[in-house]
């Protein structure tokens, strides 16, 4: 293994995008605690009062009895730490490694080879995938600009620029000779 370069603010082992979530399916039980817990604070308040005053408005306002709230807010509760728990259980776990490899090149030559892995139990799916190529002697003096990681295909162009050649320097998807850590995905019938 080795260190690699500085990337999107620190270690490029960090830089791993953050997972989307549907608001709707994270906000909705939320807001719903929140308001049967309102209701449950009128309702207790509402109720501690002397008959008196529970004769003249608000405190006439009977949102809801006191005793199908409370299985309400608890039924509540519990949906929301139940799916607070399953997203923590499914969650992606993303990782990578980098190994200098013999034989990933023809003739046997030592090649890096890189891969990004999934340790959760789930499956994860890539939206798209970005690259940063550094020279040797060019390494970025800070964080990486977003501006700055590229395609696969513009990646390959930099290395042919800087005068190696696809499949003897070289090997990736596009250039027709794939790496062992890049196979394609199966599916079922």
């Amino acid at each position: 293994m080795s260190n690699p370069p500085s990337g999107r603010g620190g270690p490029a082992s960090d830089a791993q995008r953050r997972i989307r979530r549907n608001p709707w399916l994270f906000t909705a039980p939320l807001v719903l605690l929140c308001l049967l817990v309102a209701v449950l604070v009128w309702e207790v308040v509402r109720g501690n009062l002397s008959e008196a005053t529970r004769a003249h408005w608000p405190w006439r306002l009977q949102l809801m009895p006191e005793e199908p709230l409370a299985s309400l807010l608890a039924v509540a509760a519990g949906a929301v730490l139940a799916r607070a728990q399953y997203a923590r259980t499914v969650r992606p776990a993303l990782g990578w490694r980098s190994d200098y490899v013999p034989g990933e090149l023809p003739g046997g030559a030592e090649a890096w080879s890189t891969g990004v892995f999934n340790g959760g139990q789930h499956n994860t799916v890539l939206h798209r995938v970005d690259y940063f190529v550094v020279l040797e002697g060019d390494a970025p003096a800070g964080p990486v600009p977003e501006g700055a990681w590229m395609s696969l295909g513009r990646a390959a162009e930099l290395l042919g620029e800087a005068g190696l050649r696809p499949a003897s320097d070289f090997a990736s998807p596009a250039s027709g000779r794939a790496s062992r850590w890049w196979r394609p995905v199966r599916t079922r019938p």
